[in-house]
């Protein structure tokens, strides 16, 4: 896999827009001039990593106001995942350490398996490797993955003694 570093950057402009420039500027601490510059990509002017994750924690942690934006945000996420050949999941949507029933969790990655294996064995059966099917295996790969990350942010209680699990604790998976 290759970083794609023009197209990341065009998600940051998207993420910059799509929240205001000027607020993001001042949100980050940076002069207007400063970030417009280092967005239009003036040779003198560089968009520093700091800035980005600034940026990335601002949209998608402390003041979430822009949809546009937090898709941006993430697309730069995944975009940086995929160039290094991993994958990363948001724990995020999980309740602070609401510890779910253990049963319940099972009986959800016992569907989301069979639900990944018939759509595999349906594209092998048919030797039908398309664009369609192949999609379709992905996304019920990921879900799987996301109720296998549930499993282990529920241990993570468990074994924290139902507190919030520890920052830095997220699952990563490697591959894609």
């Amino acid at each position: 896999m290759t970083l794609d570093k023009q197209k990341i950057i065009d998600q940051v402009k998207i993420m910059v827009m799509a929240y205001d420039m000027k607020i993001m500027a001042n949100d980050i601490n940076k002069a207007y001039s400063s970030l417009s510059n280092e967005l239009d990509e003036r040779d003198w002017a560089k968009l520093g990593f700091r800035d980005v994750l600034s940026m990335l924690e601002l949209v998608l942690n402390i003041n979430p106001k822009s949809d546009q934006a937090q898709v941006a945000a993430t697309n730069i996420l995944d975009m940086i995942d995929h160039g290094f050949s991993r994958v990363a999941y948001s724990l995020s949507d999980q309740p602070e350490c609401e510890l779910f029933d253990t049963m319940q969790l099972i009986s959800r990655i016992s569907k989301e398996f069979s639900e990944n294996v018939k759509a595999l064995a349906e594209a092998i059966e048919t030797g039908q490797w398309t664009k369609d099917a192949i999609k379709k295996c992905k996304s019920e790969n990921r879900d799987l993955m996301r109720v296998c990350l549930q499993v282990e942010h529920h241990l993570n209680c468990l074994i924290n003694g139902s507190k919030a699990a520890s920052p830095g604790t997220e699952a990563k998976i490697s591959g894609s």
